[in-house]
């Protein structure tokens, strides 16, 4: 079973993601920041990295890419959570429309999401292992 590392600020939703995904048998990590998350990120191999998006929205490009960026070169896939008001910047052009969750979330929602990022990562380590290509050559005209 993959670990997940939960990167958040907020105690409350760290209460509340952390008793969903531990019910759910799934082992956590957690980090208050990114830069502990980093630190974290050195030493484990998480399948999964939950990053909770502060809500000042003129860092968030500023504090997303070096995650990003670590996370990619690691295959390791990242689901941010974020407020209502925050789904509007820029952090959903950054991440693309299904790498992201938007408070408030039910249990089903983050259960269905942890899932399906967790098949994605295991899809993109095999691919990784065994090449990108496996097929014939195609030739462009």
């Amino acid at each position: 079973m993959k670990t997940i590392l939960l990167i958040d600020h907020d105690p409350v939703n760290t209460i509340r993601i952390s008793e969903i995904l531990q019910q759910a048998g799934r082992r956590l990590l957690h980090a208050p920041d990114a830069k502990q998350g980093m630190r974290i990120l050195r030493d484990e191999d998480p399948g999964l990295v939950i990053y909770h998006l502060p809500e000042n929205r003129r860092n968030t490009h500023k504090t997303l890419q070096p995650t990003l960026e670590a996370l990619s070169a690691r295959n390791i896939a990242l689901l941010c959570v974020m407020g209502r008001r925050d789904s509007r910047g820029a952090a959903p052009e950054i991440l693309g429309p299904k790498q992201y969750l938007v408070k408030p979330f039910s249990r089903d929602e983050l259960l269905r999401a942890v899932e399906d990022h967790l098949e994605h990562e295991n899809r993109e380590r095999a691919i990784s292992a065994h090449g990108r290509h496996q097929g014939p050559e195609l030739k462009l005209r």
